[in-house]
């Protein structure tokens, strides 16, 4: 993800979450954060989804993944995901976490077919619901 692609991300991330993250807070994930690390997907040149994760020594968090409506439920937030993890093992992360709307049905899916196992409920972590912590150890274990 480059300066250049976060009026799209934004884009994508309004129409993705009750609660979306601001241009400024993205920018200064780019900028700021020496532990982020943010990825796009593009179609014909224009961002269709991304994902972003903060990198810890050998531990990783995944911070968001989203995906443009009109491609969802394709395959596209499995490849967003997959090049995270990619990352993650090139950087030699042994442990990578994340949370996710415990309704949110596609991304339980998709997250469970990559190896990623619950290991705790956030209450309220939404404020309008809970969250599922989820957790996949040692990366050579996603499929």
């Amino acid at each position: 993800m480059g300066l250049k692609d976060l009026f799209e991300v934004v884009a994508i991330e309004r129409q993705s979450y009750h609660k979306p993250w601001s241009f400024f807070l993205f920018l200064n994930e780019l900028k700021d954060n020496e532990y982020a690390d943010y990825v796009v997907l593009k179609n014909d040149n224009c961002v269709i989804g991304y994902g972003g994760m903060w990198n810890f020594y050998q531990y990783s968090h995944i911070t968001n993944i989203a995906v443009a409506p009109i491609f969802r439920q394709k395959g596209n937030g499995t490849i967003i995901l997959k090049a995270l993890l990619e990352k993650s093992r090139a950087k030699g992360v042994k442990r990578i976490t994340l949370e996710v709307r415990t309704t949110n049905q596609a991304a339980l899916q998709m997250y469970k077919k990559m190896g990623f196992n619950p290991v705790g409920i956030k209450k309220n972590y939404y404020e309008d619901e809970d969250a599922l912590l989820m957790s996949l150890t040692f990366l050579k274990d996603y499929h």
